[in-house]
């Protein structure tokens, strides 16, 4: 880590999703928090071209909010619902989902033992 005064620069090392069946998405994760909120994270996804999340059961309340391009995202009933920049899905504890995108996206992933989005739950 280099540092410059007044700004501490850090380098962020991007690791490959493949759980569930994943492929084509790696995730860094510039916000995890070890405490006071245990398993509060917010992680930066990017889905290549043709690249899916696969189906599995959150643990937490995850919040996923796309930043460029565009792709899609099922919840428990398996519909695939586009999504594109500015777009945002909340998936509740326990909940099975999936997500993936076409030609490629970059989101921003919030996961929180407490619903990320006021009024949302």
């Amino acid at each position: 880590m280099a540092s410059v005064p007044g700004v501490r620069r850090v380098h962020l090392s991007p690791r490959e999703i493949t759980a569930f069946g994943s492929h084509g998405v790696t995730m860094v994760s510039p916000g995890r928090v070890r405490g006071p909120v245990p398993g509060f994270g917010v992680h930066l996804a990017t889905f290549a071209a043709g690249a899916v999340v696969g189906r599995h059961e959150t643990r937490l309340w995850q919040l996923l909010a796309v930043v460029s391009g565009g792709g899609w995202a099922a919840g428990a009933d398996g519909v695939r619902v586009p999504l594109a920049a500015g777009d945002a899905v909340l998936w509740q504890p326990g909940e099975l989902h999936e997500s993936g995108s076409d030609a490629g996206m970059v989101a921003v992933l919030v996961e929180s033992p407490v619903v990320p989005v006021p009024d949302a739950g």
